[in-house]
């Protein structure tokens, strides 16, 4: 133990956390807490986290009670209002809503429910919908319905009835659009119906509402929004896609989709129940088991058709097509490539890197890899090519580096430096001595800091003078009430910070080199060498 119990106390009472008091004494916060308490320290009670709970809430307290006391679960109040079951439950809890038994388990004798079937007709003969009845009865909605159906209880539209009482939440389709009128929003009605919010929508077009769009301003006619309404849900009742659909009108899958909806079209869900007839007569099997044995992959043939994998997987087959198997696929045919094989190994024996191939080759490092293996060609190992020799890890490692920053620089993983530097018989640190690091004696005063920031000098900057990490630099001046700059307010040198010089970075980036590559050589990342870049009149290219 670094620290006695006493100065631990001391430390404790000052502020500082029962995390920060263990770090700084070298034991675990567990027993850092059971030796306070021990030596009679009154430690502080846990943060309320009430009005917490309530202001990341999406839904205000009084309207959670309102749909729980409707019949929805907990869960399913939580989830309308972004939070876990547990925080919805304790707030319904604060604002005095009983919460209702859960549910029964699978199988639970009848007998063995809170009121018997006959009881449960008759509330629901009554007026009483399923719903409520089955968060009465601790049960789910289907389990009710079944129980109905058997007694031979006929069964009420989600809707009800043009009758239905205002009590009863079964509102007709013109109570609907009566409520949508005053104010109510789509989402809001169908919480209170048990529907989904595309039913509700349906049946306030059919009775000729105009849909208000966010923020209850006027929403855009389909005529507004697209020359062609009326195209799009042809084309889409015919069995084409959202995005085949976008394709064929110069749109968007968005616009397209909003289109549809204000058109009434009921959209058919992520699998789909269109038939592909249209799309074969453009993209027959033929050209499918043509382009197949090019050199295409089953994704690049389904992109270009519309036509799901399984389908096209199946349709090849018919035509007697063997598919290739996953290893032979990774390989890539060679007509798809811009090198042949043997010049991917005569390349990569005289010298040049994997990254350097793909890029010449139009592929991946994965599939260079592969068709080295194939030919028999031993891979160099990883270390040869890094841009760090081993005793400038271990320097930098020892200078206090982590693991990430060193890699960056390295222009490699973790996994390599960690095993330089096992070989070289360094230590690696673990969380408690970092934790411990960080606890350590700052070099600069708190006032030090927080002069040097207001003057302009960048959290890194500082934090290398502190000789600690831009986190603690951050909560520090936080702690002081400092008014923070944001992200990239403070531009350093383009040289500054960086292994390799901006004019290197700017003829690797002609090269073919891309901007991740060029930023784990230079200890940085994608962001900053693009701007690096931007700055030397570089123009950038695109991902794509």
């Amino acid at each position: 133990m670094k620290l006695t119990i006493t100065e631990m106390a001391r430390r404790y009472v000052a502020g500082d956390s029962v995390a920060k008091v263990a770090a700084q004494a070298g034991l675990r916060p567990m027993k850092t807490h059971r030796l306070l308490v021990a030596h009679g320290v009154k430690m502080r009670a846990r943060h309320d986290h009430r009005l917490h709970r309530e202001s990341k809430a999406g839904l205000p307290p009084a309207r959670m009670a309102e749909l729980y006391n409707a019949g929805h679960s907990v869960e399913k109040v939580a989830r309308l209002a972004g939070l876990s079951a547990t925080s919805a439950r304790r707030i319904l809890v604060d604002n005095g809503v009983q919460i209702r038994p859960r549910l029964l388990r699978p199988g639970t004798p009848v007998e063995h429910w809170p009121f018997l079937p006959a009881e449960m007709a008759a509330r629901y003969r009554a007026g009483e919908h399923a719903v409520s009845l089955a968060a009465l009865a601790g049960v789910k909605v289907a389990k009710v319905r079944e129980v109905l159906v058997a007694l031979g209880e006929p069964l009420r539209s989600p809707l009800g009835t043009p009758k239905a009482r205002l009590a009863d939440l079964r509102f007709s389709p013109e109570k609907i659009a009566e409520l949508y009128r005053g104010g109510d929003s789509v989402k809001e009605l169908a919480l209170t119906l048990n529907v989904s919010r595309e039913m509700v929508r349906g049946l306030l077009l059919k009775q000729g509402v105009s849909l208000r769009g966010r923020g209850g301003q006027p929403s855009a006619t389909p005529q507004e929004l697209v020359e062609r309404p009326h195209e799009m849900k042809r084309l889409y009742r015919a069995g084409h896609s959202l995005e085949a659909v976008a394709e064929a009108t110069g749109s968007t899958v968005t616009i397209v989709r909003t289109v549809l909806l204000k058109l009434g079209v009921k959209l058919r869900g992520k699998a789909g129940s269109r038939s592909v007839e249209p799309l074969l007569k453009d993209y027959p099997p033929e050209k499918m088991a043509e382009r197949y044995r090019s050199g295409s992959s089953l994704e690049m043939i389904a992109r270009e058709s519309g036509i799901g994998l399984h389908k096209i997987a199946e349709l090849l087959r018919r035509q007697n097509v063997k598919l290739r198997d996953t290893a032979a696929a990774m390989r890539q045919p060679p007509a798809a490539r811009k090198l042949r094989d043997a010049t991917l190994a005569r390349r990569y024996t005289g010298g040049e890197t994997l990254i350097e191939i793909a890029l010449a080759a139009g592929t991946t490092v994965a599939v260079v890899r592969r068709i080295l293996r194939d030919r028999g060609v031993t891979l160099r190992p990883i270390e040869a090519i890094l841009a760090l020799t081993e005793d400038e890890i271990v320097a930098l490692y020892r200078d206090g580096k982590s693991l990430e920053v060193i890699a960056g620089r390295a222009g490699c993983s973790n996994a390599p430096i960690r095993s330089i530097l096992q070989r070289r018989g360094e230590k690696i640190r673990s969380v408690r001595d970092i934790a411990a690091a960080r606890a350590a004696p700052l070099r600069l005063t708190e006032e030090e800091l927080e002069t040097r920031y207001v003057a302009g000098a960048a959290l890194s900057e500082l934090a290398a003078a502190a000789a600690t990490d831009t986190s603690r630099v951050a909560n520090i001046l936080h702690r002081r009430g400092v008014k923070m700059r944001p992200r990239g307010a403070t531009r350093q040198a383009d040289d500054a910070g960086v292994a390799i010089p901006p004019a290197e970075m700017e003829a690797r980036y002609a090269a073919g080199q891309t901007l991740i590559q060029i930023g784990k050589l230079a200890g940085i990342n994608r962001a900053r060498v693009c701007a690096i870049l931007k700055r030397r009149g570089v123009k950038i290219r695109n991902r794509r």
